[in-house]
């Protein structure tokens, strides 16, 4: 098995958990999210850049889950 497959797979599951965060009334820093959008961000451009395409897409994903938290869970401290 590649490990683009596993890295794939270990990064959908982390998107999976994301999903109660946008879909529950929850609180989030904005702070936080950004963050965490931003680096989600990065280590897809990364992996895309060495080469393992589908664990940069399901990173791409997670970072659009974190920018909707951001855009509809997050607040101003």
């Amino acid at each position: 098995m590649s490990w683009d497959v596993v890295l794939m797979g270990a990064s959908l599951v982390l998107n999976v958990a994301t999903l109660p965060t946008l879909l529950r009334p929850s609180y989030v820093p904005r702070a936080t999210s950004a963050l965490f959008t931003v680096a989600i961000t990065v280590i897809a451009l990364t992996l895309h850049n060495l080469g393992s395409d589908l664990g940069a897409t399901a990173n791409v994903i997670g970072a659009g889950l974190w920018g909707l938290v951001f855009i509809f869970r997050g607040r101003r401290i």
